[in-house]
């Protein structure tokens, strides 16, 4: 798809809310050899099933337009 310059905060939350909700993690494609001094982090090689209840997103795009967000699960209650 290339780099989508200003899209592409966009195109990474709406992939970080479809991993929230589908219960994944999706890896960094083609990391296979974590560079010196990256010890003890765990990266993630594969695919992994777990239950998500919030991320971070961080977008730091050309220009200095910067922004983070904490995206987390709502849990409609039951009364």
């Amino acid at each position: 798809m290339g780099h989508t310059l200003g899209a592409s905060g966009a195109l990474e939350l709406a992939a970080s809310v479809r991993m929230l909700n589908d219960g994944i993690l999706v890896p960094t494609l083609n990391l296979r050899n974590p560079g010196e001094g990256c010890e003890g982090i765990d990266h993630l090689m594969d695919i992994r099933r777990i239950q998500i209840t919030a991320f971070l997103k961080n977008s730091f795009a050309f220009g200095g337009i910067n922004s983070i967000l904490v995206i987390r699960r709502y849990f409609k209650r039951n009364d």
